[in-house]
């Protein structure tokens, strides 16, 4: 995917986050590469580390950490491999992530001598001294929970601002983000693999290859997704209208097999929902 930035635009926003919150900020682009960083240089303690076992080990971990608020779609703190708290959440548009906001470099860890005996152990095969880390890491900012937890809402604000003002976007529609905003456009359609490889003229293979990047969690699963969500908007705007047609009108042919897909994914049989839904309208 082609990611664009208006360079400095976004670097005057980063830089003023920094200021007020006193982290470091990085964008990622959905292949985890760092394309815009503030402050360009990196705690006297990551710097180390960096300098010890090198920056890989610290960029899969990132990688790894994006990838995990890329599925679950949302925002995680963590702690890094080498104890420092960090903070990545997903740029998203149209439910599809093209890149993320890495900051941190802090601790949120109130008790100091428990987190530099978790930094000691969690650096303990490194060719670092104990002594040595003691001193990097007493330059590292503590952040209460409140105080993250503020930034935290900040940090997702930015990232909307950042989307809405076209600071990080993709430069071109691709076939794979073409497919998938068909399906979300047509979920009342025929939506089958031979449907969808006569629309975009592509081979079975190749729609699977495309849509990978943008529906991780495979095709088939995504178009079930889409489905239900539609499924459980038609329920909720609905209330009258028979389940049977709702499921039939979102592509669910067979009402059983509807039953029980939303029982998996939401944990609440159809009724409940409906129940919920009815409740909610009549307290409005």
């Amino acid at each position: 995917m082609n990611i664009n930035i208006n360079s400095p635009k976004l670097l005057s926003l980063i830089m003023s986050f920094y200021e007020l919150s006193g982290m470091k900020i990085a964008i990622y682009d959905n292949e985890f590469k760092e394309i815009l960083t503030y402050p360009e240089h990196s705690c006297a303690f990551c710097e180390a580390v960096w300098e010890c076992s090198g920056r890989n080990k610290c960029d899969s971990f990132t990688a790894d950490m994006c990838r995990k608020s890329s599925q679950k779609r949302e925002t995680l703190v963590y702690t890094c491999h080498a104890g420092l708290t960090e903070v990545v959440l997903p740029l998203q548009e149209n439910d599809i992530v093209f890149g993320y906001a890495v900051c941190g470099q802090i601790t949120n860890q109130k008790d100091r001598e428990k987190f530099v005996e978790d930094v000691l152990q969690r650096c303990s095969e490194m060719e670092l001294e104990p002594d040595s880390i003691k001193e990097l890491i007493k330059d590292v900012k503590y952040r209460t929970d409140n105080q993250l937890n503020a930034t935290l809402q900040i940090i997702n604000a930015l990232a909307s601002y950042i989307i809405l003002q076209k600071m990080v976007y993709v430069s071109e529609k691709k076939l794979g983000l073409q497919i998938v905003e068909y399906i979300r456009q047509n979920i009342y359609g025929d939506l089958s693999v031979k449907a969808l490889c006569r629309k975009f003229a592509v081979s079975k293979s190749k729609l699977y290859i495309v849509v990978k990047e943008y529906t991780p969690q495979g095709l088939a699963k995504f178009i079930r997704s889409c489905r239900i969500d539609t499924a459980l908007r038609e329920m909720k705007n609905n209330p009258d209208k028979p389940l049977t047609a709702i499921a039939k009108n979102v592509g669910f042919e067979n009402y059983e097999y509807f039953l029980r897909v939303i029982k998996w994914e939401t944990g609440k049989s159809v009724k409940e929902i409906r129940k919920k839904y009815n409740e909610e309208t009549k307290l409005q």
